[in-house]
Formats: C-alpha cells, sequence, structure tokens
C-alpha cells in the first residue's frame, strides 16, 4: 500500500473525483471545481491517494491545523479498473 500526496495537477484527480461524487450524495460533498479550489488556495487542506499495486485504490480527504486534524472524506473502491480496464478488488486495503 502506497499513500500518496495530491494535487490539482496529478493524475489521479480523475480517479478521486469519479469516487468522491459516487460514494457521496450531493448534500455530503462540495462542487468538484469548489474541491479543487481548496485544494489550491488552502493549505490546511489535503488529499491524499491510497495505491495498491500502482493502481488507484481510494482517498481521503482532512483539514490539518496545529492543534488537531479534521478527516472529511474518506472512500475506498471495493472495484477499481486498472490501466488495462480489468477490474480488481482492493482486497489488501478493506483487510487494513
Amino acid at each position: 500500500m502506497k499513500i500518496v500526496g495530491i494535487s490539482v495537477k496529478n493524475i489521479l484527480i480523475n480517479n478521486i473525483k469519479d469516487l468522491y461524487e459516487s460514494a457521496f450524495p450531493s448534500d455530503e460533498r462540495r462542487e468538484f471545481g469548489e474541491f479543487k479550489q481548496i485544494m489550491t488556495e488552502n493549505e490546511h487542506f489535503h488529499v491524499y491517494a491510497f495505491l495498491e499495486d500502482n493502481h488507484f485504490a481510494g482517498f481521503i480527504t482532512f483539514w490539518e491545523w496545529d492543534e488537531f486534524c479534521y478527516g472529511e472524506h474518506f472512500a475506498v473502491c471495493l472495484k477499481c479498473e486498472t490501466v488495462e480496464k480489468e477490474a480488481y478488488t482492493c482486497k489488501k486495503l478493506q483487510r487494513n
């Protein structure tokens, strides 16, 4: 399992968008344009992707200040498509 910090220019941002919009109802998430704007304009907001065998497996967003951290969104893929468009199960992430 690899955890990677994400910027709006990272290729994984599209994977995050797809999972974010499918995992959370519209009243529990921002419009993705606003999400990306917060990523670029607010140093306290962080987005990390989980990779399993170099394939996108999920993400977490959180706010970090000196006094505390606040986890906002966490989602994992039950099925993810590989670069070759073959589905796989993120079993290792589910076990951890």
